[in-house]
């Protein structure tokens, strides 16, 4: 199938080749069974507009080992949908355009690693990756963060100087409405005090690197992004030890400004900062505004001028928990397992300043079987499941929100496969994405891994809805 050109496309590499495997693969490369293009399957489809705006919908399959295991990160264009991933032995950059795809090769080195996307105000895709391998503890270490561009001849790498000797792991990675490059990354070693850094990289090659530990430390797992002015903005979760609660802030030139209700100390939902849309809005959009994942619920959360803040719950985004386990003898024979939960989101910007979420609803139907079995190494017996039958299905909601009115639209309502899971060394990385969502001007791309070998992309002209 031929792709499409457009800004920071990728028509001009040979897509044959991404059909070859590395020389180091080994036996992670299954030859008999090469990759696979076809069109995905959106009729039943629901969009409020009435026919959902759908330009592409495309399903890449490979086989190789871990193929899409460390996330993937997706891109818009005009004309064309683009989804970046990595497998045990390739990295692959799967472009679509009008129902047809093409798929070609990323640098070798970004195998295997969790990938980073940012785009500049004309669509250049720019991507990030920790690239290291070896032990820089021994002396053996090679790579490091990189960031990647699309040159007249391959993808270009170029080294983050991350300072020599640490050991460094990327965060966070956006590009401002100038062209500069903004890194976050934590680092330290025995050399280098461990800390969080920001490294900017303007048009003219220069890095400017520079401390920025987040205003409160001790919330879990900080996230950044970039103001609408391209400053800087951190997020974290302060920390009340006398009242037991933790409540996200957002750091905006230096002052703290509470985002969203507060939670158990306990807890710390999980942070989706929303990055300035591109190309730039000049709709009137809050400074910062983040989507939280309460655990039973998603929440829109942005600054208030007016009160203490806003916060606006999505409807249906709530998660079950399963009846069947947790059994202790003596055993039910068989259980019936329906339940629906959330099992990945997503939010990004377009350019008329609307905030889109992308969010994938599992419909769980499963019959398990029982038995009792006494374990050796356990006192007594125990209940042990087995699947006898396994009917799960899943809808992909695509919703809109407009921060002036308040008025939050479900826009489509695909029936698709469920969500795969990650293997536990990339599924507690925030960055490894299952399911991504990135806008361009109109046009909204979305990316969602959908088997153990396949991944989907979806192209939406958001301005039909």
């Amino acid at each position: 199938m031929a792709g499409a050109s457009g800004a920071g496309g990728v028509d001009s590499l040979d897509p044959i080749d991404a059909d070859a495997p590395d020389a180091d693969a080994g036996d992670e490369y299954d030859e008999q069974r090469p990759c696979s293009i076809t069109a995905g399957d959106h009729e039943q489809a629901s969009c409020a507009s009435g026919a959902c705006p759908i330009v592409t919908d495309v399903l890449f399959d490979c086989p190789d080992s871990e193929f899409a295991a460390p996330g993937l990160r997706v891109a818009a264009l005009e004309e064309q949908a683009l989804l970046f991933t990595t497998a045990t032995s390739r990295a692959f950059v799967l472009s679509a355009h009008v129902g047809e795809g093409m798929m070609e090769r990323l640098p070798a080195s970004m195998k295997r690693t969790v990938l980073q996307l940012a785009q500049t105000q004309d669509g250049e895709v720019v991507l990030s990756s920790d690239t290291r391998t070896g032990n820089h503890f021994d002396g053996t270490e090679e790579g490091g963060i990189v960031i990647a561009r699309r040159g007249l001849d391959g993808w270009v790498e170029e080294l983050v100087p991350v300072p020599p000797h640490a050991s460094s792991r990327e965060h966070d990675f956006e590009i401002d409405a100038s062209g500069a490059i903004h890194q976050w990354f934590q680092a330290g070693s025995r050399d280098v005090p461990e800390g969080f850094r920001h490294a900017r990289r303007s048009d003219d090659g220069t890095w400017l690197i520079e401390d920025t530990a987040p205003a409160h430390p001790e919330g879990y797992y900080p996230r950044w992004t970039l103001g609408r002015t391209g400053d800087p903005i951190g997020f974290s979760y302060a920390l009340d030890e006398v009242e037991g609660i933790t409540q996200l802030v957002a750091t905006i030139d230096g002052v703290d400004v509470p985002l969203g209700s507060s939670y158990d100390a306990t807890s710390y939902p999980r942070v989706w900062p929303l990055a300035p849309a591109v190309p730039a809005t000049t709709a009137d959009a809050p400074p910062a505004a983040a989507v939280l994942d309460a655990g039973y619920e998603l929440r829109i959360v942005w600054p208030s001028t007016e009160s203490y803040y806003f916060e606006e719950p999505v409807p249906d985004t709530h998660t079950q928990r399963s009846t069947c386990h947790g059994q202790v003898p003596p055993c039910t024979a068989e259980c019936v397992d329906r339940f629906d939960n959330r099992a990945g989101f997503a939010a990004t910007q377009t350019s008329d300043g609307r905030l889109w979420i992308v969010w994938s609803e599992t419909h769980n139907d499963i019959t398990y079987r029982y038995e009792e079995v006494s374990p050796a190494e356990l006192p007594g017996e125990v209940c042990i499941s087995h699947v006898v039958r396994d009917d799960t299905t899943a809808t992909l909601h695509v919703s809109s929100f407009d921060f002036a009115t308040r008025e939050l639209v479900e826009r489509l309502a695909l029936p698709m496969q469920p969500i795969a899971e990650t293997p536990s060394w990339s599924s507690g990385t925030p960055e490894a994405r299952r399911l991504d969502a990135r806008a361009f001007g109109d046009q909204l791309a979305i990316g969602v891994r959908v088997s153990d070998s396949a991944v989907r992309l979806l192209q939406l002209d958001t301005s039909s809805f």
